[in-house]
């Protein structure tokens, strides 16, 4: 039976404790996303938006990770790239058909320069949002919704290579307290079930 024991112990080690891409447009690697093709997600005389639709490959429950290629445009010259005419907050809102699932008021995208491009030329960077409280089902329609969060928000929401939003959704990381576990369990496991030697009195 200790046999047994042991293959447990081992599986524990085993498990698979990292971030699962469920949905992706992104890519090939190396170019994740068009770097000088966007949507505009401004305020101005009316809202621009922009949405991405998307569906996962398996069902979930609890947080999610949405990793988009969208900034803040700037003409500024301020060391952190900020411009004074953009407040940059945009709202984030998800939806099966009419139903809102999730929705967060004042993201704030990094900023992007006007670096001499007829565009703002972006590259390679994501941005992250927690999607906490969801429950997705396999192979359902959804749609991600960015907008703008005031009269005088100028966003851009970078395309990928067949002129869609860039999206990419995963499950999070283990934090690394919970990343310790399998190795406790482990040792903890060995510990039972490892002989015992008493000295003869």
């Amino acid at each position: 039976m200790k046999v047994f024991g042991y293959l447990f112990c081992l599986f524990s080690l085993a498990a698979p404790l990292h971030a699962d891409t469920i949905y992706s447009n992104l890519g090939p690697s190396g170019a994740l996303y068009q770097p000088d093709t966007y949507g505009l997600v401004a305020g101005w005389f009316t809202d621009f938006t922009v949405s991405a639709p998307f569906s996962v490959s398996e069902n979930t429950s609890g947080s999610l990770d949405a990793l988009l290629p969208i900034f803040a445009l700037s003409t500024g010259t301020a060391p952190n790239g900020a411009d004074s005419n953009n407040f940059p907050a945009f709202n984030l809102t998800l939806t099966s058909g009419s139903t809102v699932l999730w929705h967060a008021d004042a993201l704030f995208p990094p900023w992007i320069l006007n670096d001499g491009f007829t565009r703002f030329h972006a590259c390679c960077g994501l941005y992250s949002v927690e999607i906490a409280g969801v429950q997705l089902q396999a192979g359902q329609p959804y749609l991600l919704t960015a907008s703008p969060y005031t009269f005088d928000t100028t966003d851009a929401w970078y395309l990928n290579a067949q002129g869609q939003p860039g999206l990419e959704i995963q499950t999070p990381e283990p934090s690394p307290l919970f990343l310790l576990l399998p190795v406790f369990l482990a040792v903890l496991c060995i510990a039972r079930l490892a002989p015992t030697h008493r000295e003869a009195v």
